[in-house]
């Protein structure tokens, strides 16, 4: 792996755009004191998600904005594109090129892009951790790095030889397990009130998390019973043949604390166990994490061009990416109408087979029920088909 190219325009000096080539070797870049020659790899750090201005020899982050000189006007934007060759797919993503861009705006707004496809700053670092070329990481070494690194400073050690060793992913994970953003906390004390208005009624929760494996990244999923240890009124519902996909061997989890409601469960379904079955989903916990953590990302990338797609070829489509699941629902109302049997319609028009909402519930009319576990180019080829349908509309 290594970097192909960076082009770079209204970022601090370079006003106008600028690409550089990296061959393969070394490429050295010579000029007088002032010319720019740090700006570079200003540039490279910067759209690697570098978030400390003074990191970039600078006060404020609106510095890295061409700012204007006597004779030239200020820009109103920086943008960076930083272009890797991973046809030796040490970068987990499904690319022999992978294109990283930044840009910030004067308003202070950031925008950043893998590949064309808006994305967060968290997943460009995840992108490239362990991989070196991290903020962090020991392939961008700059002035003063040097002399932290052998001074007495265990922290600055400590970053370069995590990053070699390939941990930082499995710290910074572990870290924010612990972690759990602001929504994740309004989400948790939600669950709280719910929960309790249910067991102060003497109610007991069925709790469906069968789709609680299938998280998009940076998610955490709160299991309901973990919010009441002492509590044997709740039943949780989880499903490994929806996460490894095993369906076909029919096994499902009910977790029944109640000793009382388990024997009663299991003198109603004494059918007893597949052993097969029961193999099958051992050895998916045991062994399929690594799988399903691909998994996850593949579907976050499904996502992310579902959305991609129609904001370009149907904007007044209504999706928006769910927390869990692989499944997802579009409001299609704004072509279609609040008519049902839309099923048939995309069925015998586009080829696609789509749910309607009101299989669901009441009132569903103009929604559909989409399924998201599919071939990236499976999804792109059935959008390409909804949307020409929608267009006709």
């Amino acid at each position: 792996m290594y970097f192909k190219k960076i082009y770079m325009h209204g970022f601090k000096s370079f006003a106008d755009p600028v690409t550089i080539e990296f061959h393969k070797g070394i490429t050295c870049i010579v000029g007088p004191n002032g010319s720019g020659k740090s700006n570079i790899s200003d540039a490279i750090r910067w759209v690697l998600g570098e978030q400390s201005p003074k990191m970039l020899r600078g006060g404020k982050m609106e510095e890295v904005i061409f700012s204007g000189t006597a004779s030239r006007k200020s820009r109103g934007m920086a943008e960076v594109i930083l272009t890797i060759d991973n046809s030796s797919n040490i970068l987990p993503i499904e690319y022999n090129e992978v294109a990283i861009t930044r840009r910030m705006y004067r308003s202070g707004e950031s925008e950043y892009y893998i590949n064309n496809n808006q994305c967060r700053l968290r997943d460009i670092r995840e992108l490239i951790m362990d991989t070196g070329i991290g903020v962090d990481g020991y392939s961008l070494i700059g002035q003063g790095k040097i002399a932290d690194i052998v001074s007495n400073k265990t922290e600055s050690r400590r970053e370069i030889f995590e990053e070699a060793a390939g941990i930082v992913m499995y710290r910074t994970r572990k870290a924010e397990e612990y972690a759990p953003d602001e929504k994740g906390i309004e989400a948790v004390e939600e669950l709280k009130k719910v929960g309790t208005i249910c067991l102060e009624n003497g109610l007991y929760i069925l709790s469906d998390e069968i789709h609680c494996d299938l998280l998009r990244s940076g998610l955490r999923h709160t299991p309901l019973a973990s919010l009441f240890p002492e509590s044997h009124r709740i039943v949780t519902c989880m499903a490994p043949s929806k996460t490894f996909n095993i369906a076909g061997l029919h096994f499902s989890e009910l977790l029944i604390p109640d000793i009382a409601l388990r024997a009663e469960w299991n003198k109603t379904h004494s059918e007893g166990e597949n052993p097969l079955s029961l193999t099958a989903a051992t050895a998916a916990y045991a062994d399929g994490y690594d799988w399903l953590m691909e998994l996850r990302r593949y579907l976050d990338g499904n996502f992310a061009y579902a959305a991609d797609y129609f904001s370009k070829h149907a904007p007044k489509v209504g999706f928006s990416v769910p927390e869990a699941t692989y499944l997802s629902w579009a409001d299609l109302s704004a072509y279609t109408g609040k008519q049902t049997g839309l099923t048939r319609l995309f069925g015998e028009q586009a080829g696609v087979v789509l749910q309607g909402g009101e299989q669901f519930i009441h009132n569903g009319e103009g929604f559909v029920r989409m399924n998201f576990a599919c071939p990236r180019a499976v999804l792109e080829e059935g959008l390409s088909r909804i949307c020409a349908v929608l267009q006709k509309l």
